[in-house]
């Protein structure tokens, strides 16, 4: 329930921010987030991995843009958006909190009938098929494959053009 919370209030906060890296953070702080309930419902950890990773590097690649496009500037916050952010995020606590107390076998119930939290990943077939003994050489192929694209892209970048905008 405190990941739910926290949550809430990055979503509020991503609301009333300005400047471009501010946001990038709070949904870096999101992701985080979304992965660590990924992690609690489900048995395997992997998808939570993975989710995080892909989110993550979808952010990288949104930084440099952001980065190379956006001014230097000091993020300024005001003293009215700050108070407004403080008064959504108390509201959404205490909204959260008498819902905990109001019912919380009633949502127990309710949770442990979803679908989703019954699915368990780490005793499915499929799941079990991508790490076994004879996958293994498939996954390794795959692995190695990346590294080589990885090499590829690096040999590729040309260090000596710099970056894509010039500081002042």
């Amino acid at each position: 329930m405190t990941i739910i919370l926290a949550n809430m209030a990055m979503s509020t906060l991503f609301l009333f921010t300005a400047h471009p890296l501010v946001m990038g953070m709070v949904i870096m702080m999101q992701t985080l987030l979304t992965c660590l309930m990924i992690n609690l419902i489900n048995q395997s950890n992997w998808i939570a991995f993975m989710v995080f990773l892909l989110i993550m590097g979808g952010l990288l690649i949104l930084f440099l843009y952001i980065i190379s496009i956006a001014p230097n500037e000091m993020n300024q916050n005001s003293p009215l958006t700050t108070s407004k952010t403080l008064v959504i995020i108390a509201a959404i606590t205490f909204i959260v909190m008498t819902t905990q107390m109001w019912d919380m076998k009633h949502f127990n119930e309710m949770c442990s009938n979803s679908p989703l939290i019954q699915m368990k990943l780490s005793e499915s077939p499929l799941f079990m098929k991508l790490f076994d003994h004879s996958m293994s050489s498939m996954v390794i192929l795959l692995m190695l494959i990346l590294f080589l694209n990885l090499c590829i892209m690096i040999s590729l970048v040309s260090i000596e053009s710099g970056p894509l905008r010039l500081s002042l």
